[in-house]
């Protein structure tokens, strides 16, 4: 089996951090992307983020969690297919709709740049696994 193709991120100016798998340092997502740094995910601390690139989906399936039950299917890297976290494609709650097509991903399996002027706070936060 060969290589996938892989889409690079832009990083404008110099003034985005870029993530990355942490096993192939395929990229991932930027800052740019990041909704909210206070989600948890299934093994610690993650981003819900907008959009991501470079990675496959998984089966589908019905989710129980602490704010509801949700459709989501796992997120792998296109690439070496590490779990990254998943996608909200269904929230029962409309309060929680705002997380459908959204990902989750989870801080443990990403590797990053760090060149993030502005979020310092993404920074902190990886400092804590890295």
């Amino acid at each position: 089996m060969g290589l996938y193709y892989q889409k690079q991120l832009d990083n404008k100016n110099n003034t985005r951090t870029i993530y990355r798998c942490a096993d192939c340092h395929s990229h991932i997502f930027t800052s740019a992307h990041v909704q909210s740094d206070n989600f948890n995910g299934k093994h610690g601390p993650g981003f819900l983020v907008s959009r991501v690139v470079n990675v496959k989906p998984g089966k589908f399936e019905a989710r129980e969690m602490l704010t509801g039950m949700y459709e989501v299917c796992d997120i792998h890297c296109q690439q070496c297919d590490l779990y990254l976290g998943w996608k909200y494609l269904h929230a029962d709650r409309y309060e929680e709709k705002y997380k459908e097509h959204s990902y989750v991903m989870e801080l443990r399996d990403l590797d990053h740049d760090d060149k993030d002027k502005k979020m310092t706070r993404h920074s902190n936060v990886l400092n804590v696994w890295y």
